[in-house]
């Protein structure tokens, strides 16, 4: 008989600690406590002071791990934002040499065409000085012709 009271007294202890945890689980979320939650309490052989420390405790654990979430995820878009970074500056760099090959392409063209306006310009340059060279020679000093009217 004192063993099935010991068994009896023992269940009700457990039953009344889950109780107890679930109980300060709900605080800790925030819930209004139920009816009669101070008899749970006083039945898992605790204080109203324990059950303050105990919520109090469970609230900084959830918090925490809260924060904790929030610092991976937080870690995850820093990584995240770092590979996008990484992936314009690749694209960044990639459209400077294709912009500096166009800019030399061009330039080269220029350059090119430059050069044959400038050899045009010497040569009509170099035959207005022999056209007027060569007129200079046709005509003598009074003006008049050398070779007849020109």
């Amino acid at each position: 008989m004192l063993e099935s009271v010991k068994a009896m007294f023992g269940q009700r202890k457990a039953e009344a600690a889950t109780t107890y945890r679930g109980l300060v689980e709900s605080a800790a979320a925030g819930a209004a406590p139920p009816e009669g939650a101070e008899t749970l309490i006083f039945s898992a052989n605790k204080t109203l002071s324990d059950f303050e420390a105990d919520v109090n405790a469970l609230a900084g654990r959830i918090e925490a791990k809260a924060t904790l979430a929030r610092a991976d995820e937080s870690a995850a878009e820093r990584d995240r934002l770092q590979a996008t970074a990484t992936d314009l500056y690749r694209e960044l760099e990639a459209l400077q040499l294709k912009h500096r090959e166009a800019e030399n392409r061009l330039r080269q063209k220029y350059d090119s065409a430059d050069a044959v306006a400038r050899a045009a310009a010497a040569r009509e340059s170099n035959l207005r000085r022999r056209a007027m060279s060569a007129l200079g020679d046709a005509v003598d000093v009074d003006g008049d012709s050398a070779a007849g009217e020109i």
